[in-house]
């Protein structure tokens, strides 16, 4: 199946070499926001940005939502690693896009 899901990305999977190394290839890319959202003040492990849910529209993150195969996010799910998961939310522009929070977060 070639089923096409979006993950918002605020950080390291929007770096080329990163998709290369991953993916093979450079993913689609569409500039986008995270309403609802802001960046936490601590770090997964000293440096990896995290995500927070405030639920209020006038918090949001910049960044992209990148194109992937469904055969495609457990490759995603694998870089990211135990430390996240991955929830559906749904973009500024209305995509529903997969993004990663720290594992235990809502």
């Amino acid at each position: 199946m070639n089923k096409t899901h979006y993950i918002f990305s605020y950080g390291t999977l929007t770096n080329e070499e990163i998709q290369q190394a991953l993916f093979k290839r450079k993913l689609k890319e569409i500039p986008d926001q995270l309403p609802g959202f802001r960046i936490a003040d601590r770090k997964m492990y000293g440096q990896y940005l995290v995500v927070e849910r405030t639920g209020d529209l006038k918090d949001s993150i910049p960044g992209s939502a990148l194109a992937v195969k469904e055969e495609e996010l457990p490759i995603a799910d694998a870089y990211e690693g135990e430390s996240y998961k991955r929830i559906l939310v749904k973009l500024k522009s209305g995509i529903n896009a997969w993004v990663y929070v720290e594992t235990g977060a809502q």
